[in-house]
């Protein structure tokens, strides 16, 4: 588990954050999903 962490650190500050953009995005497409099947329903 250590390592995976310290491989975290190494990683570039930009690399980070485009995999939180791309989680936030994905998030944001499912609770778009979501909202139109509630529509529907």
């Amino acid at each position: 588990m250590e390592n995976v962490r310290n491989a975290e650190k190494r990683k570039s500050p930009e690399e980070s954050s485009d995999l939180v953009d791309a989680k936030t995005k994905n998030e944001e497409l499912a609770s778009k999903k979501q909202h139109e099947r509630d529509l529907c329903a």
